[in-house]
């Protein structure tokens, strides 16, 4: 059992899913309605876009 949780702990890290899931979180704590996944997505993908300095490549 600790394998799968370990995979799937894993796995939950490497799509995304625990960011989105902490992102909802901090959203709805404050009081704002989060926006979808996909939006979500979307600016994370533009601001890595805009901010490259923080990759090597």
């Amino acid at each position: 059992m600790r394998l799968f949780d370990e995979v799937r702990r894993l796995w939950r890290e490497a799509s995304g899913q625990e960011r989105w899931e902490r992102y909802v979180v901090r959203s709805r704590a404050a009081g704002l309605e989060p926006m979808s996944r996909r939006d979500w997505e979307r600016r994370r993908s533009d601001h890595r876009d805009a901010h490259p300095e923080g990759r090597c490549c």
